[in-house]
């Protein structure tokens, strides 16, 4: 079974976030954080429609750590990558992945 789950992150301050999916691939969510809490693994194995594949990626921070990232709102009013310092930080996080 294909885990077919879509994340739609905010547009704007206190939009909903919105997670799509079949049973199957909130099961396997369910189990990928599961496993992060226990080993600090991160689960690949999740698609979206076109049938392209990616990870669910986690990061564990702290407080202080958190509160330097950038809100990542989707709408084009809200862009900042450019003028935001914050994106750096986000940057590295993202960076620890790969």
């Amino acid at each position: 079974m294909i885990n077919e789950l879509h994340v739609y992150g905010q547009g704007a301050p206190h939009d909903d976030v919105v997670i799509v999916g079949t049973l199957e691939a909130f099961d396997a969510l369910r189990v990928a954080l599961r496993r992060f809490f226990l080993t600090g693994v991160n689960v690949p194995g999740f698609f979206t429609a076109d049938g392209e594949g990616y990870v669910v990626k986690l990061r564990c921070v702290d407080g202080a750590t958190l509160d330097t990232l950038p809100a990542t709102y989707t709408d084009d009013a809200f862009e900042t990558r450019g003028e935001d310092p914050r994106w750096g930080v986000f940057a590295q996080l993202v960076d620890m992945f790969s």
